[in-house]
């Protein structure tokens, strides 16, 4: 196992759930043949160009990392760091270097990090955050205008005193339906095994960035 974290609470809980062997999860539900028909209601009432249309663009990414042997601990977080748990590695953590990009369109990009400082594993995430947001704003310019109405209509129908006209069923279905149409305008991103790994070496400083 490579995993490694900063944070000495983080490595013991890790060390304490490792397994050899991977752990599968596996969700099986059953729904009725009607599961999608507002998908084509929608369609009928010119909020989808089509019950077949789907969002296909998205962004795939990957950290790389370099181990680092300089660990901002307190001294009490030191006293609670095992370095007998982690034979060679003692003291070594994984200190993200570069992100790479690339999207569905085939545009590849790559941001790489200025020094070993704290403060520049921020700028590398900022760069990155911007650049997400400028894909995203690329991808609701194509969007098509049916369903930024659809989202528009259904919001206005949904707010205020126009909500309470309708049944709780009928609320229902056109909350299904707002929601549905509002994926389209959410940015997909994808990475190998990202949420074991590069999110959480990202977290950290992705909360710091976020938060500020």
């Amino acid at each position: 196992c490579l995993y490694s974290h900063e944070k000495p609470s983080y490595m013991n809980s890790h060390i304490a759930n490792c397994r050899s062997e991977p752990l599968t999860r596996i969700r099986q539900s059953v729904q009725g043949p009607d599961v999608i028909d507002f998908v084509h209601e929608l369609a009928a009432d010119g909020y989808l160009p089509s019950a077949e249309y789907a969002q296909r663009f998205f962004v795939t990414y990957d950290i790389e990392c370099l181990m680092s042997q300089s660990m901002d601990f307190t001294s009490e977080e030191l006293e609670e760091y095992e370095i007998d748990n982690y034979g060679d590695d003692e003291r070594k953590y994984h200190n993200i270097v570069t992100i790479a990009a690339m999207t569905s369109d085939g545009e590849k990009i790559c941001f790489p990090r200025e020094d070993m400082e704290t403060s520049s594993a921020k700028k590398l995430l900022v760069m990155f955050i911007n650049y997400l947001l400028h894909v995203r704003k690329t991808m609701l310019e194509s969007l098509p205008e049916c369903i930024t109405q659809g989202i528009e209509y259904y919001s206005g129908e949904l707010a205020g005193e126009r909500r309470k006209t309708y049944s709780i069923e009928q609320a229902a279905a056109l909350s299904k339906k707002l929601y549905y149409l509002k994926d389209f305008t959410k940015l997909k991103i994808y990475s190998w095994c990202g949420e074991r790994y590069d999110l959480t070496l990202m977290f950290p400083n992705l909360a710091s960035v976020l938060w500020h």
